[in-house]
């Protein structure tokens, strides 16, 4: 026959919640939490008017002084015109601007002899042509077109430019053009060492194996900051960060909290909470040798496997005896 000892059990189940209460601790530890942080931005809208002409590949008559097409007083001097199915080909002014780009419009200053023939514009994104109709009047005036879809990034911003094509034998005059762009202008927002006092663009076993994001100018907010590695593969996010007017974005996300990230370029990206528009970005380099090769999940499934040999082999001791 047999018995349960229950004065020498209870001592074993106490030292079994002790075990388990340790496990769970050393999971919670083995897997990292992360700060978070936010940033906001304003409102912003830029000019890039039309500074220069390729005329090797233009049949267009410039008439009057240059500079030509980027005339920003509308004098209608130095105008330029086209002829059927005769084109030109501008190029606009750069832009060292950043943010979250909302719309591009082109504008072009101009008419066309019967607007029912209205001319079309060629609009370069870096690979393609894309034409657009330009409703002009027959008197010179401001026509518009949005061409967001086409021209969405800052690069293909800088990389614009168009041509003119007339159609069915009606002359084409213009005398300006420039790109609108609606945005919102990033705050700054840079990578730190631990002090956040001095920049780092490159992590590795001699600076820290953590980035520290810093951004100034921020206003009271919710902001999720979401890091990518470089393969602009997802390592990790904070979330719901609430900061009030004036203070600085402080955000700081562990190298190692993902063994499988690629070395190279990485980016910490700022978004509303819950929100999907892009507000800020920065970039720095993530080296391979503080990224660790064993995976931090697997060091937790260790810990919870350690944790339970204990139990078992704790709860094959408990207190039967055999009579």
């Amino acid at each position: 026959m047999s018995k349960k000892l229950p004065n020498r059990s209870f001592g074993k189940m106490k030292k079994i919640a002790l075990i388990a209460t340790i496990c769970i601790v050393l999971a919670l530890v083995a897997t990292p939490i992360v700060p978070v942080s936010q940033v906001t931005a304003s409102p912003s809208t830029l000019q890039l008017w039309v500074n220069a002409y390729d005329d090797t590949k233009a049949a267009w008559t410039k008439v009057g002084a240059s500079p030509y097409l980027d005339a920003q007083d509308l004098t209608n001097e130095g105008w330029v015109e086209a002829a059927a199915q005769e084109w030109g080909d501008f190029d606009f002014a750069d832009s060292a601007a950043s943010g979250t780009i909302h719309s591009v419009n082109l504008y072009i200053y101009g008419y066309c002899d019967q607007p029912a023939k209205n001319p079309e514009a060629y609009v370069w994104d870096g690979s393609s042509w894309t034409a657009y109709l330009i409703l002009f009047t027959n008197s010179y005036g401001w026509a518009n077109v949005d061409i967001s879809l086409l021209i969405d990034t800052w690069p293909k911003i800088n990389g614009a430019k168009i041509y003119l094509r007339s159609l069915a034998n009606k002359p084409t005059h213009a005398d300006a053009a420039y790109l609108l762009v609606d945005y919102t202008a990033w705050d700054t927002w840079n990578s730190y060492e631990s002090d956040y006092s001095t920049s780092c663009e490159d992590y590795n076993t001699g600076t820290s194996n953590t980035i520290y994001m810093k951004g100034t100018g921020f206003e009271t907010g919710s902001y999720d900051v979401t890091y990518f590695d470089a393969d602009d593969a997802f390592v990790g996010t904070d979330a719901n960060i609430t900061i009030s007017g004036g203070q600085d974005l402080l955000s700081s996300l562990a190298c190692n909290t993902d063994p499988a990230a690629a070395e190279g370029t990485w980016y910490a990206r700022v978004y509303p909470s819950g929100g999907t528009t892009l507000i800020a970005e920065d970039t720095f380099f993530v080296n391979a040798n503080v990224i660790p090769e064993f995976p931090t999940i697997f060091a937790a499934i260790g810990v919870a496997g350690l944790c339970f040999g204990i139990y078992w082999w704790m709860k094959r001791r408990l207190v039967y005896v055999k009579a």
